[in-house]
């Protein structure tokens, strides 16, 4: 099944742990997501994350969402692996195995977060998921 939608932040709450030489540093990213479309529901989400000197950072993440995929009731968490490039987020997800509850026991799959907008904007998701 092709589960495509939008997911908007509902918070986004950014730490430093590290600073290094010309500018770099490591953070953690604790934030809330909300889901509309295939996904419906609401999401707790952790990044640690890498920013270079320049306008690039760096990311992993795991995202537990709790809600519906069309119409399925449960959970699942989701595997993030990206970077923010010239003001472009691009994120590869997976669904992480043995992870889906309820209804949503045995869905796997991938798929990508694009978010190109302005601050505030949803991003946008396409994923190909199945059930064991």
């Amino acid at each position: 099944m092709l589960a495509t939608g939008t997911v908007a932040s509902t918070s986004w709450e950014e730490t430093p742990f590290a600073e290094y030489a010309a500018g770099s540093k490591s953070t953690r990213a604790t934030v809330g997501n909300h889901y509309s479309g295939t996904i419906e529901g609401a999401a707790a989400l952790e990044y640690l994350m890498f920013y270079t000197e320049g306008s690039v950072a760096h990311f992993v993440g795991l995202e537990r969402i709790v809600g519906s995929v069309a119409g399925r009731e449960g959970s699942f968490v989701l595997e993030h692996i990206g970077a923010w490039v010239a003001g472009v987020v691009r994120t590869n997800v997976r669904v992480l195995p043995a992870s889906g509850t309820g209804e949503l026991s045995g869905i796997n799959g991938q798929g990508s977060l694009i978010w190109d907008g302005q601050h505030g904007d949803p991003s946008r998701y396409t994923l190909d998921l199945e059930f064991d």
